[in-house]
């Protein structure tokens, strides 16, 4: 908007409080480039607007471990058939732009308001930097899991020790993984659905991401999924951060919290 009272005028006369817009650097080590890189993102600062005291939050959400990955994959393991013919293979596809994928509720948008340029930018969506946005997005995001985990329920192993699921699904923030039983056929058909399922909700994804087979990465850790066992095991590039980490750390005084967080692996 070009003029303050187009503004108000599109928030239905409400008073919009004015933040700033900021940029949130993370540096990472790629094992392509040799070297940091540098990673951004565009946040709203709602924190000087003093919007982010006025927030506060009734519940929290819990993201998955590693450990909750072996178990799922334990456990789909323990219902191979004997034949050399089913497996368990992996699939990880990551979405684009999640934040962004929900919209914000109108009364509260009048919060969401930034200059940039001159121009007064009025954000529709869930912004990040929100004190409640990674909890919004958390909720819709676990209820589209559920529903998509729903497509792989198998009637005949309801109310018996079997697995009731042919596919299970966790799901980091905007990271899924999926782990899959079966023959390769049936399992090609398993993940078909399931992207199927993700596109259907409205969930774009990051193809240049995807990955399938018994070997992947998801969310910072590899995971050499087999039959009877499963491996996880830190990457290279992470293990150069935290070399560095402690490399640095080890040539300071002192160490504080604050650094330490700052400058933690992601």
């Amino acid at each position: 908007f070009d003029r303050w009272d187009e503004l108000c005028a599109a928030l239905r006369g409400a008073a919009p409080v004015l933040s700033k817009l900021g940029r949130v650097k993370r540096i990472k080590f790629s094992t392509t480039a040799g070297k940091y890189v540098d990673k951004e993102r565009t946040i709203l600062d709602l924190l000087e607007s003093l919007v982010t005291a006025a927030t506060g939050t009734q519940h929290r959400s819990v993201l998955p471990r590693a450990t909750d990955a072996v178990r799922m994959a334990l456990e789909l393991g323990a219902e191979l058939a004997d034949d050399e013919l089913e497996m368990l293979l992996a699939l990880v596809c990551d979405f684009v732009d999640a934040f962004w994928l929900i919209p914000s509720w109108a009364p509260e948008r009048r919060f969401t308001v930034a200059m940039y340029r001159g121009r007064y930018v009025l954000f529709l969506r869930v912004a990040q930097g929100s004190r409640g946005g990674p909890l919004t997005y958390a909720s819709v995001a676990a209820l589209a899991a559920r529903c998509v985990q729903s497509l792989f329920v198998q009637p005949e192993a309801l109310g018996s020790s079997r697995c009731a699921f042919n596919l299970a699904i966790q799901l980091y923030v905007d990271d899924p993984l999926a782990i899959a039983r079966g023959t390769r056929a049936v399992i090609d058909r398993l993940f078909a659905r399931l992207l199927a399922g993700w596109l259907v909700l409205g969930v774009p994804l990051a193809w240049h991401k995807a990955d399938v087979g018994q070997h992947v990465v998801w969310c910072g850790l590899s995971y050499h999924i087999a039959n009877t066992f499963i491996i996880v095991t830190v990457p290279d590039d992470k293990k150069r951060e935290l070399l560095d980490l402690c490399l640095e750390a080890y040539t300071r005084q002192r160490v504080s919290r604050k650094w330490m967080m700052a400058s933690k692996p992601v």
